[in-house]
């Protein structure tokens, strides 16, 4: 099953699309990360 979103890509795909390398992906990549945790504890305390 393939998914298509417009709105959600994989970091992966993300990298490739906007031609970010890999040393800098490996510094964006924690912080992108904690900024997804926030938004979905955010969503979840909406949804309580």
């Amino acid at each position: 099953m393939d998914y298509n979103s417009e709105y959600y890509t994989s970091w992966p795909e993300y990298m490739e699309k906007n031609e970010i390398k890999p040393e800098h992906g490996d510094i964006m990549a924690p912080a992108i990360q904690s900024q997804e945790e926030l938004m979905f504890g955010f969503i979840m305390f909406l949804l309580m």
